[in-house]
């Protein structure tokens, strides 16, 4: 039996279900899937065991009693954990029984990633991320193997501990886009979570400075404001250009659609820690779309950026401006590169290659 459990990501999340927990499927184990979130999404699957936990009517700490509850009195082979929060689980689970074995997945490099979300400063945030950090690390000796979802991520970290594994976020090969369609208007679009920090606000700017010269673009931004008030002065900033289009939250799976009719996919981040150590999965969802990619030149970027990603820099408008120009200006190299990004995924950056890496550290465990 092999247990997979979240906490705080969707159900139907895009790297546990649609990608591993489909994978492990082609093992001989039963798979039993434990999610927690504010959304209502049952997994309908014959080959899968889905308790879902709606954290409207469940607490976090209710959620994991549950789990290790069901863990203790089931005796699984493997527990896969996805989230800092579900480490005492498997360091409980792990002093239960001592055969279990114990996968923790870390998807970003959480130190990173704590640095940038906190809303403190100063000596109080120090302080806090360091408590958040000796949590972390006085559970991870119950870890039998580590998966790291980024290779910029801090791997020795986690190597004092037990081995580490980087599998990649990469996209299924059949979710590359086999169309080559340019036709007016051009859609840019961004998608992923909306803060200062990602640069939203500079792409609009941008947006609303193109449209001045050019009669035939729209943008498209889908995601989730981090906090209330950035909320607020985001929401102003769309009303003032109708050509903006904002969805606030669609399932992960069904992205695909809208980027399949998208010309240019940005990613305006800034130079911050976090962005340092984590290459957006967009990237490679926008290579294999067949959209143009126009994104900061970030180290963890720039490692994967081939010839055909128009690199820019952080935070400035007159880059972004003069980068997403480019393509709308030659449209032949536009073409040359997007079908050279969906190459580069046929042939290296997709999903069938790292699935073999997670099948063989199951088969090393079980």
């Amino acid at each position: 039996m092999i247990i997979v459990a979240s906490c705080g990501h969707n159900a139907n999340d895009e790297r546990i279900y649609h990608k591993q927990i489909n994978t492990l499927k082609k093992t001989d184990h039963s798979i039993i899937y434990f999610s927690y979130s504010n959304t209502i999404n049952k997994i309908d699957n014959q080959q899968i065991i889905h308790y879902h936990f709606n954290s409207k009517k469940y607490s976090q700490s209710n959620y994991k009693k549950q789990l290790l509850k069901f863990i203790k009195n089931h005796n699984p082979h493997i527990l896969h954990i996805h989230d800092l929060e579900l480490l005492s689980v498997a360091y409980k689970s792990k002093q239960n029984n001592k055969n279990i074995k114990i996968i923790y997945d870390v998807h970003e490099d959480l130190i990173a990633m704590w640095d940038a979300l906190s809303k403190y400063s100063g000596l109080v945030k120090k302080i806090i991320n360091n408590v958040l950090s000796q949590i972390e690390l006085y559970y991870l000796n119950s870890v039998d193997h580590f998966i790291i979802a980024n290779k910029f991520a801090d791997q020795n970290r986690y190597k004092q501990f037990g081995p580490v594994s980087v599998i990649q976020n990469f996209p299924k090969k059949n979710q590359i886009n086999n169309k080559l369609t340019i036709k007016s208007p051009y859609r840019l679009i961004y998608h992923g979570q909306l803060d200062y920090n990602r640069g939203i606000i500079t792409l609009i700017n941008v947006f609303n400075s193109l449209v001045q010269k050019y009669n035939n673009l729209e943008l498209q931004i889908i995601g989730q404001c981090r906090t209330i008030a950035f909320e607020k002065y985001f929401n102003k900033k769309i009303q003032q250009n109708n050509r903006i289009q904002f969805i606030p939250y669609i399932p992960h799976h069904k992205i695909w659609t809208i980027l399949y009719d998208s010309h240019i996919g940005i990613i305006p981040f800034y130079n911050i820690q976090t962005f340092q150590k984590n290459t957006p999965t967009k990237l490679f969802e926008f290579m294999a779309s067949n959209c143009a990619i126009v994104a900061s030149d970030l180290k963890p970027i720039r490692a994967f950026a081939s010839k055909a990603v128009k690199l820019v820099k952080p935070d400035n408008e007159e880059s972004l401006f003069n980068a997403i120009e480019f393509y709308l200006n030659n449209l032949d190299i536009y073409k040359e590169n997007i079908l050279y990004n969906s190459e580069m995924i046929q042939k290296q950056y997709n999903w069938e290659i790292e699935e073999k890496k997670l099948l063989t550290i199951y088969r090393q465990l079980i």
